[in-house]
């Protein structure tokens, strides 16, 4: 079953704090990322690189 994007984006959430960011996460701002099919850890991974540069 696929995941509501509320359950998408507490993954992602959660995979972003794991990845030691702490800051504001703009919820709208992945809304696309979850509609083309991108997983939450891929997600997180690429939007902690880039707050990081």
């Amino acid at each position: 079953m696929e995941k509501s994007f509320e359950e998408w984006y507490d993954a992602f959430v959660e995979f972003v704090r794991g990845l030691g960011y702490h800051g504001f996460i703009d919820k709208d701002a992945f809304l696309e990322d979850y509609e083309i099919g991108a997983e939450p850890m891929e997600a997180a991974e690429i939007f902690v690189k880039e707050i990081n540069n």
